[in-house]
């Protein structure tokens, strides 16, 4: 390459990035480029003498985004430009909260559209202000993808976030590392705790309640190791624990398989590595409940080796000074003292158990076996649901395997509906 030619090249880099940020892209030279004196300003440096094993990658290429990862065998801030032509137009950065120049390279490049050819060149400038500039490359994004699930913890589809740790700067949840980011849909942005370590968490409350078979969880990290969530559990609105769950690596989403009814989750992490910990992207995939459907709740995301206590109906009447009386059909295969029903709840979407007496376990404590009496109805008076409330939860125990047999979700404000009556006062 020769030295006009060099200062060209170097015109344009000052150009597109106010010498702010340079150069790394694959390049196919096969010897050092000689150094090239910009007038004491800079010196313009091929990317290939500081490539550390494989030039630079386009990866994970989607519709819509794609991420270059490149390997430097010394520190640069760096970045790519990218664009329909050579032209290029838009520029992506090394996501690293701690800035400055580091050797793992991983921008994310966003804003592409679906099925189109572009053009990029990776850029990095040293500590000593020389600036390595690779040859242009191009990649294709992929056709538009259809949706097959639908992310029911993201904002697009209603879901908000009630309860975080805390955002990285005291930052708003919709603002630049704040928790919103965590459920926006977009891998470019994350939400960052402010030092939480295994402290930190998250909670989101999706549109309705839904029946959960699966989450994704993305964690965050950063170049020198730390902010990343190890393993971390989930607990819905009732107070039912999933996890723990492991996390391999930061490098991409990991999906567990869960079954749950909730309307809120809340992720709690249990182990990281330190730091700023927090996630790229929180997922939840599942199927809304209709209000008044009768679903099955099992307990720690598992029906294996859960409670079988399960409630068929419920008929709940107001009285005239508005409390409330339930009849509950419960059944479960008692088989005396040793294993029997032993109780069931009224339980509100942000899971407290409605008791009239505080002193019992259960909203109704079923007090002997009903082996010969299945199923079989016991009822409960003086139940107080706070004003503004429309729906419950009633659940039944047994003394052996706990909760997680068949729910009832009560709609208060209508008449009827599967599993359920109401008599509302006149």
């Amino acid at each position: 390459m020769s030295k006009v030619k060099m200062r060209s090249t170097m015109q344009i880099v000052l150009l597109l990035t106010g010498l702010l940020l340079m150069a790394c892209q694959p390049v196919a030279t096969s010897a050092p480029t000689p150094a090239v004196s910009t007038g004491g300003t800079a010196e313009l440096r091929s990317l290939g003498d500081v490539t550390a094993g494989d030039p630079p990658q386009i990866v994970d290429i989607t519709d819509a985004d794609a991420v270059l990862i490149f390997e430097s065998s010394i520190p640069l801030a760096c970045s790519v430009v990218y664009g329909k032509t050579t032209g290029y137009g838009q520029i992506a950065t090394d996501q690293d909260m701690s800035g400055g120049a580091h050797t793992d390279h991983h921008p994310l490049l966003v804003g592409l559209e679906p099925d189109t050819e572009y053009h990029y060149r990776v850029q990095g400038t040293a500590a000593d202000g020389t600036l390595y500039v690779g040859e242009s490359g191009t990649f294709r994004t992929l056709p538009a993808q259809e949706t097959t699930e639908i992310n029911l913890a993201s904002l697009d589809a209603g879901a908000r976030v009630v309860a975080v740790s805390s955002n990285f700067g005291g930052a708003a949840n919709d603002e630049m590392w704040g928790a919103e980011s965590a459920i926006d849909g977009n891998r470019g942005t994350a939400w960052s705790s402010n030092g939480d370590g295994n402290d930190a968490f998250i909670e989101v409350e999706l549109v309705g309640p839904a029946q959960v078979h699966a989450v994704e969880v993305w964690t965050r990290s950063m170049s020198d190791g730390t902010a990343q969530i190890l393993a971390f559990t989930l607990t819905t609105d009732t107070g039912d624990v999933l996890g723990p769950f492991e996390l391999a690596d930061a490098a991409e989403p990991h999906r567990f398989e869960v079954d749950a009814v909730a309307r809120s989750l809340r992720l709690d992490v249990v182990d990281s590595s330190g730091g700023n910990t927090g996630l790229v992207e929180f997922a939840v995939y599942g199927t809304p409940i209709e209000e008044g459907t009768a679903v099955s709740r099992p307990r720690n995301g598992t029906s294996e080796g859960q409670g079988n206590a399960d409630v068929l109906h419920v008929r709940a009447v107001q009285a005239a000074d508005g409390n409330w009386t339930f009849h509950v059909t419960v059944e479960h295969p008692d088989t005396g003292w040793e294993d029997y029903a032993d109780g069931w709840d009224v339980v509100l979407p942000d899971g407290t158990v409605l008791k009239p007496d505080p002193d019992i376990p259960f909203t109704r404590l079923l007090l002997h076996p009903h082996v010969d009496e299945q199923p079989f109805t016991r009822s409960q008076a003086g139940i107080i649901v706070p004003t503004g409330v429309e729906q419950v939860f009633v659940r039944a125990h047994d003394l052996v395997d706990g909760y997680g047999g068949r729910e009832v979700q009560v709609h208060l404000t209508v008449e009827s509906g599967q599993g359920f009556e109401v008599e509302r006062a006149p």
